[in-house]
C-alpha cells in the first residue's frame, strides 16, 4: 500500500518555492500555488514546456511556468 504524501499549505509552498528550496512541483501543488484548477495548471505547464516525467511522476519546473505567464499571458 502506498504511503500518504505530506500535504503542504499554499503558504508553505510559496515559502519553499520563493526560497529556492523547491524548484519542481507536482500538478496538485502547482494548481494550489497559482490558484487555478488542476487541468488549467496542466495546460499552462505543457504550453510552457515545463513538464518532466520521471518514473510515472510528472514534475513541473515552476521557473519556466512563471516566465511563460509573464511573457505570454
Amino acid at each position: 500500500m502506498p504511503r500518504e504524501r505530506k500535504k503542504c499549505t499554499k503558504e508553505e509552498l510559496e515559502h519553499l518555492v520563493g526560497s529556492g528550496a523547491k524548484k519542481y512541483v507536482r500538478y496538485e501543488e502547482g494548481a494550489k500555488l497559482f490558484s487555478v484548477g488542476r487541468n488549467t495548471f496542466i495546460e499552462m505547464a505543457k504550453d510552457a514546456n515545463a513538464v518532466f516525467k520521471y518514473k510515472g511522476v510528472a514534475l513541473v519546473n515552476i521557473e519556466k511556468v512563471n516566465r511563460f505567464i509573464e511573457e505570454y499571458l
